[in-house]
């Protein structure tokens, strides 16, 4: 019964809403937005009533504490504007964004044009922040030129997910040019939302720092985002002052959205609640002059002291940490933080790690010197000191070897910064910066992977939509089991959104002729017009970081991907059932010898589009074992051989700069890798191979004129 009664407050406030829109009124969507949460949300409509009930508590115990009358504070909420457009003409100035800061603290402190005979002080004050989310200084005002100016009834999330500051430490307010198909002044969410992305106001670009009329749109908005309701909610029922209408105490029962200024009555149940938190002993006229109801600008000018109190207590209880994020404060003299880790990179093939840190000066003074560390997994953590010189905002990139050796696999690496010029560090919420990467080393082909105990820890899925590839049991058993990959596409909120699939990095160095292989199933309606999918694969030499449009080698037309036609509409439960749904496919990669590369399928998914399965993917063709070096053989030698277990590298070329020894056994493993710096013509390098066993080995190197190749034999008594 509790979910019923919040959820037909919900509904009520988006009926009156739309019943509304035919009026010359003030026309306010939070109602809309809030319902679209409670469909999204089975149990959002009972969060609200759970924390009407937690805010009634709020107010008794309020009430009851002695220091009720000296609650003199004043409250500083921090602001940051984002102002979308597409037309310059909606890209508004910043005094505007001035004025409407202005106009609303006034009316929060019932002072100047807002009528201080009527209303009372909030004892809250609004100021645009000047430390952004990374530390830096900021005008507290942000601008983007974006077609989500026009927000639609479902694009409300899809645009705060790109523009939000973090709404635990920042109150957003987002201006743009249409709301919601139009009609609408702006709307808000309760402070149920408090700390979630959507969470803040929205406002029409032509209601910011017009007029302070028009400033109590925005008023009317941090009311509901400070826990106020429309008055009209629920209409004229009073049973509870505290949880009907506005939930507070002072403002009569209401049932019209819009009186004009005038006096008028809409309900006669003032007197209808019994308990002695009711102050109305008669029936008295709708107070239409406050900022939450619906009337024309010139008449909304104030909070009532029962909605000050319940806003404070919001304030100061649900939303505190607002008053604790101190981004209103102008930036420390001292802060170092760490902007970004730029290498690894999400995938990393490289057996060394390498850790690269963008460090950058947060703070007013020049930094100088710094503190550096990092912890790769549940490692120690190593200590560092960073030198050198960087004003304001300026950066550096620091390069830093990590020790130890990565198994294959996810592996989470966190670094730090502190100690700005041996000072304490006056903002620490940057510096920190944490990235978890995927280490994949070189896989030897030939290959093939079947999926059968699910997804190798060394291939990685790349799905921005959240949904995409899985594992499905319905593969062709031909002997390789019955799993594949499948992503669905039966169910998408919107089009054109990839999903890739990416092997390992394959080692193609040695491939004398070769083909990828693979198994698809797709089936398609034989009756649609066009093809909104897409599938290509493509291949990446930079561990699967970029991958290039020339580097497409596969591309196929719906008809060449189709495996089976099926009967309109039925594509949503559509699952490859026999092996002749599905079909093999290959790709030439003989063009790819030399390289080492990691290859992408990649699906463009489409709303309510087809299924796509893969299976059995892997590489197979012609291989030499790279005995056969491609350079002059007496370019590279190792001695003593037979050795024990130090040997010595002496390479005589002119070529200089980075190189990596790589070992393998007699199969074609690598079983050590050796990073060198070679700067002479002719350069000796230890060898240090007394981990492995005795046996016969190979040592190569890959350098611009070829491959350097020599055999090791470890001998031991």
């Amino acid at each position: 019964m509790k979910f019923l009664r919040a959820f037909f407050s919900i509904a009520l406030i988006f009926t009156q809403l739309h019943s509304s829109f035919s009026q010359p009124a003030y026309y306010c969507a939070t109602g809309f937005t809030e319902n679209q949460l409670a469909e999204k949300d089975p149990l959002y409509a009972e969060k609200l009533l759970n924390h009407d009930l937690y805010l009634k508590r709020l107010v008794l115990d309020h009430w009851a504490a002695p220091q009720r009358e000296a609650d003199t504070v004043v409250y500083t909420i921090p602001v940051v504007f984002h102002i979308l457009y597409l037309d310059p003409t909606e890209n508004i100035s910043s005094s505007l964004i001035y004025n409407e800061i202005e106009n609303i603290n006034e009316a929060f402190r019932n002072i100047g044009y807002y009528d201080p005979n009527t209303g009372a002080d909030a004892r809250i004050q609004f100021c645009l922040a000047k430390v952004a989310p990374d530390g830096t200084g900021t005008s507290g005002i942000e601008r983007f030129e974006t077609p989500l100016t026009d927000i639609g009834p479902n694009d409300d999330f899809t645009m705060k997910q790109q523009f939000y500051w973090d709404p635990t430490r920042y109150f957003n307010v987002y201006v743009a040019r249409n709301l919601l198909g139009g009609g609408v002044l702006g709307y808000a969410y309760y402070p149920t939302s408090h700390g979630e992305f959507w969470d803040g106001v929205v406002l029409l670009t032509t209601m910011v720092g017009r007029s302070k009329a028009n400033s109590a749109v925005f008023a009317h908005e941090i009311g509901h985002y400070l826990g106020l309701p429309h008055p009209f909610d629920r209409g004229c029922k009073n049973d509870d002052c505290l949880l009907d209408g506005d939930r507070v105490c002072d403002t009569p029962p209401d049932n019209s959205t819009f009186e004009g200024c005038g006096t008028f009555n809409s309900c006669t149940t003032d007197t209808d609640d019994p308990s002695a938190n009711n102050p109305f002993t008669s029936d008295v006229p709708d107070a239409n002059n406050q900022y939450m109801d619906y009337n024309e600008g010139l008449c909304r000018r104030a909070f009532t002291p029962g909605q000050v109190e319940r806003m404070r207590l919001v304030l100061t209880n649900i939303r505190a940490s607002l008053l604790e994020s101190n981004v209103c404060q102008t930036p420390s003299a001292f802060d170092a933080g760490v902007a970004g880790i730029i290498s690894p990179g999400l995938t990393f093939c490289d057996a060394n790690l390498s850790l690269g840190i963008e460090l950058k000066n947060f703070g007013l003074a020049p930094l100088n010197t710094a503190q550096l560390s990092y912890r790769l997994d549940q490692q120690p953590v190593v200590l560092g000191t960073w030198n050198g010189n960087l004003n304001y905002t300026q950066t550096d990139t620091v390069l830093l070897p990590v020790n130890g050796t990565l198994a294959p696999g996810f592996h989470t690496i966190t670094v730090y910064s502190s100690q700005p010029n041996g000072q304490a560090d006056g903002f620490i919420l940057n510096d920190t910066s944490t990235l978890v990467f995927n280490y994949q080393p070189s896989l030897e082909p030939p290959f093939s992977e079947d999926f059968a105990s699910g997804l190798p820890v060394t291939w990685t899925i790349d799905n921005p939509s959240g949904t995409g590839w899985e594992q499905a049991y319905v593969g062709c058993d031909d002997g390789s089991g019955t799993t594949c990959m499948f992503i669905d596409n039966t169910v998408m909120a919107e089009a054109g959104i990839e999903d890739g699939l990416l092997t390992p990095q394959v080692d193609l160095r040695y491939i004398q002729s070769g083909f990828l292989y693979f198994d698809r199933a797709f089936a398609t309606d034989s009756n649609t017009v066009g093809f909104a999918e897409s599938f290509e694969i493509a291949w990446s030499e930079d561990c699967g970081q970029t991958f290039a449009d020339s580097a497409v080698i596969y591309s196929p037309s719906r008809n060449t991907l189709t495996t089976v036609f099926i009967a309109s509409d039925s594509f949503d439960t559509w699952a490859p059932a026999q092996c002749s749904d599905w079909k093999k496919d290959s790709v030439d990669i003989s063009s790819l010898r030399g390289k080492e590369v990691v290859f992408r399928f990649r699906y463009s998914k489409f709303d309510n589009g087809f299924p796509l399965y893969l299976d059995n993917i892997g590489i197979r063709g012609s291989f030499n074992t790279g005995l056969e070096p491609i350079a002059d053989k007496s370019s590279m030698t190792i001695f003593p051989n037979p050795g024990a277990d130090n040997f010595n590298l002496e390479i005589r070329s002119p070529e200089s700069g980075h190189f990596q020894v790589e070992v393998m056994d007699i199969q074609g493993r690598k079983v050590a890798y050796v990073p060198i710096w070679k700067s002479q013509q002719k350069e000796v390098f230890p060898l240090d191979l007394s981990f492995l066993p005795q046996g016969i080995y190979l040592a190569r190197i890959q350098t611009v004129s070829g491959m350097l190749v020599t055999k090791i034999r470890i001998l031991r008594q």
